[in-house]
């Protein structure tokens, strides 16, 4: 399906997160650049043959990988989950993340699933909730 779209698209790159596949690393007329973290999650970059991604970087944990293209820093992190997580997500913002961006003034694309809960929601388990 992944690979489907790539195509019918004609998608350049694609930032992916919670990558749990091995196959992903053979998707046609791409390079798969992953990394599998700690967690068994993994995210990856895709690059459609022909283009040129550079200093690609993998944290130890799996959760970002930023690399540039023409001159830009495509940064994807992928932040712990859950309201369980909140103070894996604070390290992960206040360490993890200070790796992926750089400290100096550059072009830059952020995408990635940042998982951020808003203050003051209550969040339901609708698995346990009866009526």
């Amino acid at each position: 399906m992944l690979e489907d779209f790539l195509g019918r698209e004609d998608i350049d790159f694609a930032l992916l997160q919670e990558v749990l596949h091995t196959t992903s690393n053979t998707i046609r007329r791409y390079v798969v650049h992953m990394k599998m973290g700690t967690d068994r999650r993994e995210t990856a970059i895709l690059v459609k043959d022909g283009l040129a991604f550079s200093n690609i970087q993998r944290l130890p944990s799996g959760r970002g990988m930023p690399a540039s293209f023409r001159g830009i820093l495509t940064v994807n992190p992928y932040a712990p989950s859950g309201t369980e997580r909140s103070q894996g997500r604070e390290a992960f913002y206040n360490t993890e993340v200070l790796h992926l961006i750089p400290s100096s003034s550059t072009a830059m694309i952020l995408i990635g699933d940042f998982n951020l809960l808003a203050r003051g929601i209550i969040f339901l388990n609708f698995s346990t909730l009866c009526i």
